[in-house]
This record gives structure tokens, sequence and C-alpha cells, in this order.
């Protein structure tokens, strides 16, 4: 099954880091692929039921970065080649701005027991995901408004 994706507003990121954490949707899991940018704003959102070099390309690709950051996993690195980014590949460091969307959204998910309902369809999750990171973007967004900060 191919997953459908959100493609941010926001997509001038030079540098994305990129990560994918499990989602658990019935007796099933998928993907969660998240292209982060380094001040913390999503660039792009996949939800896919299979981790592996074309999701990754998908994802790459549509970010319209020149540089990224993953951690190692395999399916990474025929895809950057094939699309000549530069690669930054690491377990921590730079990348937490991805771990901490990943917090937000395990943190929300908690209130479903750690996976969504079990009469839950592919379609209502990714809604429900779509939903939450915007509406989060949003309000992060209008704190962050530069108008609005004390100096």
């Amino acid at each position: 099954m191919v997953g459908r994706a959100l493609q941010a507003i926001y997509t001038v990121a030079v540098w994305v880091y990129v990560d994918e954490t499990k989602v658990k949707v019935r007796d099933r899991t998928y993907y969660l692929w998240l292209a982060v940018d380094e001040k913390g704003l999503l660039v792009f959102v996949h939800l896919s039921g299979r981790r592996d070099s074309w999701t990754a390309k998908l994802v790459l690709y549509n970010t319209k970065a020149k540089e990224c950051a993953t951690y190692k996993g395999p399916w990474y690195m025929s895809t950057v080649k094939e699309l000549a980014m530069e690669w930054l590949r690491e377990t921590f460091g730079k990348r937490n701005v991805v771990e901490r969307w990943f917090f937000y959204i395990k943190h929300r998910i908690k209130r479903f027991y750690k996976r969504f309902l079990w009469n839950a369809k592919y379609e209502t999750v990714h809604r429900w995901l779509t939903s939450f990171i915007v509406i989060y973007t949003i309000m992060n967004l209008k704190s962050w408004h530069p108008r609005k900060r004390k100096s």
C-alpha cells in the first residue's frame, strides 16, 4: 500500500533531517516518515506501509533539499547517492529536531494506549496525523511570530 503525503507550505530548507517511526494500526505496522528543517519546521510527512529505499527516495526527493541528515538505515545509502545529496549520518546531535517531533506525536498517541483504535482505518490514521501536525505547527508558528517576541 502506497501512503499519502503531506507537503508542507514551507519548502525552502537547505538541510533536512529525516527519520521514520512505527505507528500501529489494528494488527498492522505503518511507518511515519518526517523531514524537518534545522529550525524544527516540518517540510514533508509521509505515512507508508514499508520502510525501504523507494519510500526514502520519495521522502528525500519531495523535500527539495540539497543536504540531509539521517541515521544509519541501509535504505538511505542508495537513495542519497541517486539524488546526489550531501549526506550526514548520525544517531543523535542535529537530528534531535526530528526526534522531538516524534516525541510530540507519540506523547499524543499514548492517549490511545500506544496504538490507534482497533477499528481505525489507514485513511483515519493519516487524517488524524495530518491534522495533528498542521495544528501543532500553526500553534508553534503563532507563538514564534517575530512581532510578539519581547526584546
